[in-house]
């Protein structure tokens, strides 16, 4: 697990507060399980059940979901890795990996709109090959007599190679009733100098922000 407290002032729009911050200064509190099975040949199965904490009130985050950071089980080789559950979308991935800011004043999701996590989510992972990789997942709506309600599909393809780092991504979300679909794309990459740091980053959104950031 891991707790983030801190103080912190705000002020804008001719106002301040200062106030205890316990969603996270830098890293989201947790407390979760991680375990994994040797199946042999290089195979294993793994799951994750993650829960979000506020130390500040005690309360749970993400809506007040039990294992709301992540909760999903896998199994992963050689191959790459198969995993179903609620999990990180490889849109959120790509963005959050070359944050500048990486939270800790702000950050990149201020910037571009982002859906963290998808639940019901079958997502597939590549094994690295000669720095490329890629994720594909496809979220189930599971809602009745509308198989397009609440289904969300996106993917990314990321090179790194010392100190070249680019990650392309794409998410894709009907929103409640099938009848309207959000659509973000985004280009991010960096380049390591040794004594600094180059990152950019480009986003491209369509449609209603309908898929909130939990």
């Amino acid at each position: 697990g891991l707790v983030d407290l801190g103080i912190a002032y705000e002020k804008g729009g001719g106002q301040h507060v200062t106030k205890m911050d316990g969603s996270g200064m830098h890293s989201g509190s947790r407390l979760g399980f991680r375990g994994s099975e040797d199946l042999g040949n290089g195979n294993s199965v793994f799951f994750v059940l993650e829960s979000g904490l506020n130390p500040d009130t005690g309360s749970q985050a993400q809506g007040g979901l039990a294992f709301g950071r992540q909760s999903f089980l896998g199994i992963r080789g050689n191959w790459g890795a198969l995993t179903a559950g609620r999990q990180y979308s490889p849109h959120w991935a790509a963005i959050d990996s070359q944050d500048p800011l990486d939270g800790i004043s702000g950050g990149a999701f201020n910037l571009m709109r982002r859906t963290v996590r998808t639940d019901n989510t079958v997502m597939y992972a590549t094994p690295n090959m000669s720095g490329f990789s890629g994720q594909i997942a496809y979220g189930f709506g599971e809602v009745p007599g509308e198989s397009s309600a609440r289904r969300t599909m996106g993917g990314s393809l990321n090179y790194a190679n010392g100190p070249i780092t680019v990650k392309l991504a794409h998410f894709n979300g009907k929103n409640a009733t099938g009848t309207d679909t959000t659509k973000n794309s985004v280009l991010m990459g960096s380049y390591n100098f040794g004594f600094v740091k180059a990152i950019a980053g480009f986003q491209i959104e369509k449609g209603p922000d309908v898929w909130d950031a939990n």
